[in-house]
């Protein structure tokens, strides 16, 4: 189903696109204008007397056109014809109709090399919009995600129990060391993450204090923005050792790798990704972005999903 995208016009666009109607209007009138004062000169040099129908039908202008913009003119030539005293002539020579041929076929390859251009101009155009309608699909489709993900965090916050409660007076410290182990696995789990084995091994080798700062970071960020790859954002937490204000300031930020903002317009011009604007891009793992390679995938895909640091690799691959 094709979805209708409505152009929404300010003042100023309103304005120029008003002044390039004017110019366009403008350059027609004077192209007219000289093809109509072009066939009276060919008209008197011929022989054949000058009239607002001839000069309609040699130029293919209307006559209402000629009589509002050229009647003076007609008239003055229509004098000068018959001061020479020259014989009218009602038939044209082959010479001026194959003269008059060439300037209709010159003329119509320009018009024809014209219409192709702005049929390209359009498609381009096309595809644009539709790129768009896609990527705010995806957009919303992340923010309904995140929203269920919020929903259940919340709904786990009430089975969470006190860390302290049942444990042995001569073993507390394993014992809430283990309770802390499980509930960072159940708020893990209620955030919608899968424990990959990367992930597990992160949370294994930190801190439970470092870990927990990390899942409150990664709670205040979900409250704020769209999140694409939640495991990866907290494995990077946990790896940082980020505070909640930190990761909130960071991902204010919108930080991307060294190298990869100047890189992935290198690859947009050479067309060798698509042109899909940076923050609509996917997140990996290492929460890092994930591009479209402009080449076919898997199962008819009209393009394969690759790590960026991956796509660079390949670009600079020689053929």
């Amino acid at each position: 189903m094709k979805r209708k995208v409505n152009r929404i016009w300010d003042e100023a666009e309103r304005q120029k696109h008003g002044q390039q109607v004017r110019e366009r209007l403008t350059r027609d009138r004077d192209e007219k204008l000289s093809q109509a004062r072009a066939a009276i000169g060919d008209l008197i040099e011929q022989g054949i007397t000058v009239s607002q129908n001839e000069v309609a039908r040699k130029t293919g202008i209307s006559v209402g056109f000629v009589n509002k913009h050229l009647r003076g003119e007609v008239e003055q030539a229509k004098r000068r014809q018959r001061q020479t005293s020259q014989k009218p002539r009602t038939s044209v020579s082959l010479v001026s109709l194959e003269k008059e041929n060439e300037h209709l076929r010159t003329s119509n390859q320009r018009l024809q090399q014209e219409v192709d251009k702005y049929r390209q101009i359009n498609k381009e155009l096309l595809a644009q919009v539709s790129r768009i309608v896609d990527l705010e699909d995806e957009v919303e489709l992340l923010r309904s995600q995140n929203r269920e993900l919020l929903a259940a965090w919340n709904a786990s916050q009430s089975k969470v129990v006190s860390l302290a409660a049942g444990c042995q007076s001569n073993d507390v410290n394993s014992c809430v060391r283990a309770k802390t182990r499980k509930q960072i696995e159940a708020e893990v789990q209620a955030l919608g993450i899968k424990l990959t084995s990367t992930l597990r091994n992160t949370i294994n080798t930190a801190s439970e204090e470092t870990v927990l700062e990390a899942i409150q970071a990664l709670k205040a960020a979900l409250t704020k923005n769209d999140i694409r790859s939640p495991g990866g954002w907290l494995r990077s937490a946990i790896l940082g050792n980020w505070s909640q204000e930190q990761a909130l300031q960071r991902q204010d930020k919108t930080q991307y790798p060294d190298g990869f903002e100047q890189w992935y317009q290198d690859a947009v011009e050479t067309n060798f990704v698509l042109d899909i604007p940076i923050k609509y891009l996917n997140l990996d793992e290492r929460n890092e972005p994930k591009v479209k390679v402009n080449q076919p995938g898997a199962f008819g895909a009209p393009y394969r999903d690759m790590p960026w640091r991956e796509a660079r690799e390949e670009m600079l691959r020689p053929i």
